[in-house]
């Protein structure tokens, strides 16, 4: 009989050598949200005849809550290499600091959140979970609405995510953080690896980037196909 665990162990490489294993599914239901903060009221947007530039940080592979056996992050410079052509197609535009410093930084984040129980059963990372499903708007109708029900449904569920934070590059220098934007893609884990969802999340993300959300969304996206391992970006 053929052991369970030589899958698991083959998909854990795959994971590392940043090559994700297919998924089984045609379509995987994300929640996708986007929020600009007050000081990023007047933050450039990018169009098609001038781009924005940006200087890039990468927090990378975050967790939060009670780890997975066996998980792990598909290499960043592959990961980097997908968020680097999904801003651009958006129009952003990576930049070295140099003379002429790009007006932002973009904190590129990935990882997955787990629920973590205190021990009266309440969740330590609820607001963090809430968050990376709702953003930071308050939702006018009813908690207990059918749609509003299935945001919070999903804020309690382990998931896969994808964080692009941009955030003021003069306060950057003066070791500030001032986000102007923050676009969040996730999904639930089921049977899934991160390195399969990531470029998933990523395209649904991308026509966020430095937007404001009427509202957050969950929706069935079509299955991106992964890509081999990447050069870093540049």
């Amino acid at each position: 009989m053929n052991s369970p665990v030589r899958p698991l162990l083959a998909a854990a490489a795959l994971l590392v050598m940043g090559i994700a294993p297919a998924l089984a599914q045609s379509t995987i239901r994300v929640a996708l949200v986007s929020d600009i903060t007050d000081e990023g009221q007047n933050t450039p947007v990018p169009t098609a005849d001038k781009p924005v530039f940006y200087y890039a940080k990468t927090p990378g592979y975050v967790i939060s809550g009670p780890p997975l056996a066996g998980e792990t992050s598909p290499r960043t410079p592959y990961v980097q290499h997908l968020l680097a052509k999904a801003l651009a197609a958006r129009g952003y535009h990576y930049q070295a600091t140099g003379k002429t410093p790009p007006p932002i930084v973009l904190l590129l984040q990935w990882g997955y959140m787990t629920p973590a129980l205190n021990d009266d059963l309440t969740m330590a990372n609820e607001q963090e979970m809430q968050t990376l499903v709702m953003g930071t708007s308050k939702l006018e109708e009813n908690k207990f609405s059918s749609s509003v029900g299935a945001l919070y449904d999903a804020a309690r569920l382990p998931r896969y995510y994808v964080t692009v934070t941009a955030i003021d590059f003069t306060a950057f220098t003066q070791k500030k953080k001032v986000v102007l934007w923050c676009t969040r893609a996730s999904t639930e884990l089921e049977a899934n690896h991160l390195a399969a969802v990531l470029p998933t999340l990523i395209a649904s993300a991308t026509s966020l980037f430095g937007t404001q959300s009427s509202r957050p969304q969950l929706i069935d996206v079509p299955v991106v196909a992964a890509e081999g391992p990447a050069a870093p970006a540049r």
